[in-house]
């Protein structure tokens, strides 16, 4: 195949079905907001696979978790598998948010060999002693496990410290979103 023709497949698999129509109806997009600017991080992701900022997430429009934790921590052993089932329950009732953890430790092997011998499948930013995120979200005086909690557009609207085995309902309460009916 040449290289035009693969081109072509490639503008048209970006662009979905109805091409340039589907672009023109979409969502429009999430204007900035100076508030952004205070809680403004750009992280890497532990497992090099690129990286992630808050003017990203609250760019989606979508409400978005962001949770603070350690792996010598045992309150955040303890918080990170509700953390986990939380994340099982977004992706099982297709729930239209974010959910991503951010790893304070001071060595990255730290948190990778947590990653690994928990099975953790949460997005993980890593933030080298909290240096880029301390300032904005408190995390000396609040502690860990941390969760900030975001509306829609990047909109604060709470946070949940400590240990929580409640965790997803706490959560979707605050975001008002409906807990789902568990399958019996």
């Amino acid at each position: 195949m040449n290289t035009r023709i693969l081109t072509l497949l490639l503008a048209l698999a970006l662009l979905g079905p109805a091409g340039a129509l589907a672009q023109e109806e979409a969502d429009p997009p999430v204007q900035p907001d100076p508030e952004w600017e205070f809680y403004a991080f750009d992280l890497e992701y532990v497992n090099d696979a690129g990286g992630l900022s808050f003017e990203e997430l609250a760019r989606s429009g979508r409400p978005f978790v962001l949770v603070w934790w350690l792996a010598d921590c045992q309150l955040c052993r303890m918080q990170m598998p509700y953390v986990q089932e939380f994340n099982s329950t977004i992706r099982e009732h297709e729930l239209d948010l974010y959910l991503v953890s951010i790893n304070i430790d001071d060595r990255e092997r730290d948190c990778r060999s947590y990653i690994a011998e928990s099975g953790l499948s949460i997005p993980v930013l890593w933030d080298m002693h909290g240096r880029r995120t301390e300032k904005a979200y408190g995390l000396r005086d609040m502690g860990t496990p941390l969760t900030y909690v975001f509306g829609a557009g990047g909109e604060f609207i709470d946070t949940i410290s400590g240990y929580r085995s409640d965790y997803t309902d706490a959560v979707l309460e605050l975001l008002e979103i409906p807990v789902p009916e568990e399958e019996e």
